[in-house]
């Protein structure tokens, strides 16, 4: 399923970034807590919403 996303992102040049999670069970939790490049899937996913989706901007807005 994952691979198929990527491919739809690619044919409409959408941004996204795709970190495969090897040996990790299928559970949300244990998915968030996997740690690469020194920080967690959860801190990737934050980051990844606060600069490209401009998080951070819609955040302040409704402030």
């Amino acid at each position: 399923m994952v691979k198929s996303m990527v491919q739809q992102f690619e044919k409409v040049n959408a941004e996204y970034s795709y970190f495969p999670v090897d040996g990790v069970a299928h559970r949300l939790q244990a998915i968030l807590e996997t740690k690469f490049d020194g920080k967690t899937v959860s801190d990737h996913s934050l980051g990844f919403c606060f600069e490209a989706m401009e998080l951070g901007e819609l955040i302040k807005a409704t402030r």
